[in-house]
């Protein structure tokens, strides 16, 4: 199955042209083109994989097709198309393509969008956007943006932008923007940036940057370059401040500049 991703009716890579979209139940109209149909160069463009040619605000339509070259990856250049029908988000739910609901996804990537809620596990990938949320299991990836919140398990990655907010466990990586803020456990790593709040566990490393506020137990380490924020170290937690002005420590403190 083959289909078109468009932007305000119009193409957006590698061209603008203007569609004719499906209306009452009915197909758009027929486009064509004249001359030796070229890959990239010269033909209509259509994908299996519309996750690839993603926009948060695209739309996605199923497409009937004449004469086609042979199919290059996910794409397809061929001379006559037209848009059949625009896919539902019940439809993109397939192509996981998720703005509601909640959802499972076990392989590929996935694509989280708007109040969705998704669990990923295996190796998945889950990209989250806007106020999505996220639970991450085994070695699953998540990337996350705007407001989403994540909780990542086993060995799961997650690297949150934005206000995105992250729990953490067992032995998951984060990397974490902006106003992210962090729970990590045992021996979870994060890096956390600008103005993140992060809470370590167990033997977590962490190294927090700018106006972020850390507490710090178990043996975690802590690498912090703080203007204004705090560390709390606890047990055999050590903290290694690479700043010129110390933030304040509370606790059992080791380490030093």
């Amino acid at each position: 199955m083959y289909y078109k991703v468009l932007l305000d009716g119009k193409s957006f890579h590698g061209g603008g042209f203007e569609w004719s979209l499906p209306k009452n139940g009915k197909p758009g109209k027929w486009h064509s083109v004249v001359g030796d149909l070229r890959m990239c160069l010269h033909g209509f463009h259509l994908t299996d994989n519309p996750q690839k040619w993603w926009d948060r605000n695209a739309k996605c339509y199923e497409v009937e097709y004449k004469d086609a070259l042979q199919p290059n990856e996910d794409k397809i250049c061929v001379r006559k198309v037209r848009l059949v029908k625009e896919l539902t988000h019940d439809d993109l739910a397939k192509l996981q393509i998720f703005y509601s609901g909640e959802h499972v996804v076990t392989e590929g990537t996935a694509l989280a969008y708007n109040s969705s809620t998704v669990k990923a596990f295996g190796s998945s990938t889950v990209e989250a956007y806007n106020s999505s949320t996220v639970t991450a299991y085994n070695s699953s990836t998540v990337k996350a943006y705007n407001s989403s919140t994540v909780e990542a398990c086993g060995s799961s990655t997650v690297t949150a932008c934005g206000s995105s907010t992250v729990t953490a466990y067992n032995s998951s990586t984060v990397t974490a923007y902006n106003s992210s803020t962090v729970k990590a456990y045992n021996s979870s790593t994060v890096e956390a940036y600008n103005s993140s709040t992060v809470k370590a566990y167990s033997s977590s490393t962490v190294k927090a940057y700018n106006s972020s506020t850390v507490k710090a137990c178990g043996s975690s380490t802590v690498n912090s370059r703080f203007h204004t924020g705090n560390v709390t170290v606890s047990h055999n937690a050590i903290h290694i401040n690479r700043d010129t002005t110390p933030p304040t420590i509370r606790g059992n403190y080791q380490g030093g500049k």
